[in-house]
């Protein structure tokens, strides 16, 4: 595939509303973890998954997933270099 091509539909499942949170927080993992999301957009994407209007259990599973997944990827980082 494409890797352009691929970080675009990852981008297009990490801004819906509409799928389950935990799909669009894996994407927004993903793409923290490939340098594509800069501090600006992270940031206003976490102000509006965490709003007041949001739903606390959908801001929460976003949230939980996209932090997991980012956390997972740097632990297999530091923990697979360097060896065979």
């Amino acid at each position: 595939m494409d890797e352009s091509l691929w970080f675009d539909k990852l981008t297009e499942l990490s801004n819906r509303d509409d799928l389950n949170t935990k799909i669009s927080g894996l994407a927004t993992a993903i793409l923290l973890d490939a340098g594509k999301i800069d501090e600006p957009t992270l940031r206003k994407e976490v102000s509006r998954r965490l709003s007041v209007g949001m739903p606390a259990e959908l801001g929460a599973n976003w949230f939980c997933r996209s932090v997991y997944e980012k956390s997972l990827c740097s632990y297999r980082e530091t923990n697979t270099l360097g060896k065979p």
